[in-house]
């Protein structure tokens, strides 16, 4: 018995200096990776040929997101937890301005992919009213609009959002409850919408409903979509099964909450 409780001191003692060596040393690499592939991704989706894509104008402003949300969680991750606890930033102010931003950061991604399967799912289409959906111009729109919407969404996290237990920034009580249901209805409304487009793009594909019926009426051609598109699609499936297996993942909703 002594000897079991001396090894579960001896990893308590451990665990702490182990979490400091990955926040400090490991998880640092993992982010140059993931900054380093983001700016590789936002070349090429600027390069001509792809600026006129709607699939692409999604994937730009994921990208664009990721290499600001990266360096974001690096700071909070690196800097401030491997501070000593007795000087970590723990005010009002920090949990609600660095819980909201965190949010913003993550949903904002979720509605842009959400946005491309559904331009895929309209590309894939046989109907041309569908179909007009997946446009340049229209991912524009969209991502501005909901660039800016989601500014709005969860401002309520800039008055509430500030319980500290244990040095971390969290939330309790009425707002928790709030919180924990306003957080699964986002999450769990972006992860439905992916899978059910997502699906509808592939059955669509498969069934090789792809025919394009002009809208003139004139031409019997049938055109197929073009393998840069089909490149997208499978570039996409990337960052669905990021969203849904990482992100929306219970140990990536732990992560996020306890940054």
């Amino acid at each position: 018995h002594r000897r079991h409780s001396s090894l579960v001191m001896s990893m308590v003692e451990i665990l702490p200096n182990v979490q400091l060596i990955l926040s400090r040393y490991v998880l640092p690499i993992f982010f140059a990776f993931g900054i380093i592939g983001c700016i590789l991704n936002i070349i090429i989706f600027l390069e001509k040929a792809l600026r006129s894509n709607a699939c692409s104008i999604y994937m730009l402003a994921i990208n664009i997101v990721n290499l600001i949300e990266i360096p974001y969680a690096l700071i909070r991750i690196s800097v401030v937890n491997s501070l000593p606890i007795t000087i970590r930033p723990t005010s009002v102010m920090y949990c609600r301005m660095s819980g909201y931003i965190q949010h913003y950061l993550l949903n904002v991604v979720r509605t842009y992919t959400v946005l491309a399967c559904i331009d895929r799912f309209a590309l894939s289409s046989i109907n041309v009213r569908i179909r007009r959906f997946s446009s340049a111009s229209m991912a524009r729109k969209l991502v501005i609009i909901w660039t800016i919407i989601w500014l709005f969404i969860p401002i309520h996290m800039c008055f509430f959002y500030e319980s500290i237990s244990s040095q971390r920034c969290g939330v309790s009580g009425t707002y928790g409850i709030f919180f924990s249901m306003y957080s699964t209805i986002a999450t769990g409304g972006h992860l439905i919408l992916m899978i059910c487009f997502a699906s509808l793009a592939i059955y669509n594909i498969r069934k090789g409903h792809l025919r394009i019926h002009p809208v003139n009426g004139q031409g019997n051609d049938v055109n197929r979509i073009k393998k840069k598109d089909f490149q997208l699609v499978k570039m996409l499936r990337s960052y669905f099964y990021r969203e849904v297996f990482i992100n929306d993942s219970p140990p990536g909703r732990v992560r996020w909450l306890t940054l």
